[in-house]
C-alpha cells in the first residue's frame, strides 16, 4: 500500500482533488481506478529504488496523455522512505504529433500521386514524341509525293487540298513539339548554376540571327546581372520573349526591343506582394502592335492567342512556357500593353 504524503496545487487542479481531503490516505483508496495501471506500476518501481521516466501514455484517471518522472527518496541511512512523482501533461504535444503524422501521411499520398502523374507525363511525352508524330510524317510524306508526281494529272483544286493537308500537318507537328517543350519544363535541366545573363543574351541573339537580320530588328540591353538560374530554361525564356516581340511587330516598322535590369531594394516599390527586397527585375519593351490590357493574364495561358493563325503563326504555348520557367525560378512574370 502507498500513502500520499503531499501534493502541490497543480496536482490538486489536475486530479480534481483537495489536498486536505487526501493527504495521509492510501492511494488505492483515493484512486481505486488506478489499481493495476501503468501509473501504479511506475510508482512501485520508484519505491523499489528505480529512477523512472516513461513514454507518454493515456492516463486511466483523466483520459489525457501524461509522461511520468519518478525519483526514489532516501533517508540518512540510505533507505527509501518515499518517491517523488512528477506527471507532465503532454496531451497538446501528442495532438500536435498526431496532426504532423496525419499531414506527413497526406504528403506521402500526394507525393505518390505526383510520382504517378510524372509517370503518366513521361508516357505522354513518349507517345507525343513517337506514336503521334509518326502518322503525321506519313501524311506529309505521301501528300508531298502525290503533289510531286501528280502535278500534271491533278487539278488545281486537288493540289490546293493537298497543300492544305501539308500545312495542317506542319501546324500539328509544331503544336506537338510545343507541348513537349511545355511538359519538359518541370523535369528538364532542373539544376541551378551561376549564369552571366549578358552571355546568355548573346547566345540567344546568335541563335535568332536570321530572324533578326530578316526583320532588321534592333535589341538594346542594359548590363544584365549574373544569377543562379537553370541555364537551358532561361535561354528558352529569353528566346520566347524576343521571338514574340519580333513576331508581333508593326507592318513597315523595324522592331526595337529594349531590355532593362534593376535590383529592387526598397520594399515600398515591390510590384508583387510575394517578392522580397533584393530580387532583380528584368523588363522587355518593344514597339510592336501591342495588346489590350484586358488580356494581360490570358496571354500566359496555354493555347491562348489574341490573333488568328492566318495573321500570325504560332501555337499559343510560347508565353505559357515563359510563365512555367519563371515559376521554376520562384519568380514572377506579367505583361503591360495597349493596342
Amino acid at each position: 500500500d502507498c500513502t500520499l504524503l503531499t501534493m502541490n496545487r497543480a496536482s490538486e487542479k489536475y486530479m480534481n482533488k483537495s489536498r486536505h481531503n487526501v493527504i495521509g490516505k492510501k492511494l488505492q483508496e483515493i484512486y481505486p481506478e488506478a489499481s493495476g495501471t501503468k501509473g501504479e506500476s511506475d510508482l512501485i518501481r520508484a519505491l523499489r529504488g528505480e529512477f523512472v521516466q516513461n513514454e507518454p501514455y493515456r492516463s486511466a484517471l483523466t483520459g489525457r496523455f501524461i509522461q511520468n518522472y519518478l525519483t526514489p527518496l532516501f533517508d540518512q541511512d540510505g533507505k527509501i522512505y518515499a518517491a517523488l512523482a512528477i506527471a507532465h501533461d503532454v496531451t497538446e504535444i501528442k495532438i500536435a504529433e498526431e496532426a504532423i503524422r496525419s499531414a506527413n501521411k497526406q504528403l506521402e499520398e500526394k507525393n505518390a500521386e505526383l510520382a504517378q502523374s510524372n509517370t503518366e507525363l513521361a508516357s505522354f511525352s513518349y507517345i507525343a514524341s513517337h506514336d503521334l508524330q509518326e502518322p503525321l510524317r506519313k501524311i506529309r510524306t505521301f501528300s508531298n509525293r502525290i503533289m510531286e508526281k501528280g502535278k500534271k494529272e491533278l487539278s488545281e483544286l486537288s493540289l490546293d487540298y493537298f497543300q492544305r493537308i501539308i500545312s495542317a500537318s506542319d501546324r500539328m507537328q509544331n503544336l506537338i513539339t510545343a507541348l513537349l517543350n511545355y511538359s519538359r519544363m518541370n523535369t528538364l535541366e532542373i539544376e541551378f548554376s551561376k549564369v552571366d545573363l549578358n552571355n546568355a543574351l548573346i547566345e540567344v541573339k546568335t541563335n535568332l540571327s536570321e530572324l533578326i537580320d530578316e526583320t532588321k530588328a534592333k535589341i538594346i540591353s542594359d548590363p544584365l546581372p549574373t544569377l543562379e538560374v537553370i541555364p537551358l530554361q532561361f535561354n528558352q525564356l529569353l528566346t520566347n520573349i524576343l521571338t514574340n516581340a519580333i513576331k508581333y511587330r508593326k507592318e513597315g516598322v523595324k522592331p526595337v526591343i529594349t531590355i532593362k535590369s534593376e535590383k529592387i531594394i526598397d520594399p515600398k516599390v515591390l510590384p508583387f506582394p510575394m517578392a522580397a527586397p533584393g530580387y532583380y527585375k528584368i523588363s522587355f519593351h518593344d514597339n510592336g502592335i501591342g495588346f489590350d490590357s484586358l488580356y494581360a493574364e490570358k496571354i500566359f495561358e496555354l493555347f491562348q492567342r489574341l490573333h488568328g493563325k492566318q495573321e500570325y503563326e504560332g501555337t499559343g504555348i510560347g508565353l505559357a512556357i515563359c510563365k512555367k520557367i519563371i515559376q521554376n525560378h520562384k519568380g514572377f512574370i506579367n505583361a503591360e500593353g495597349f493596342p
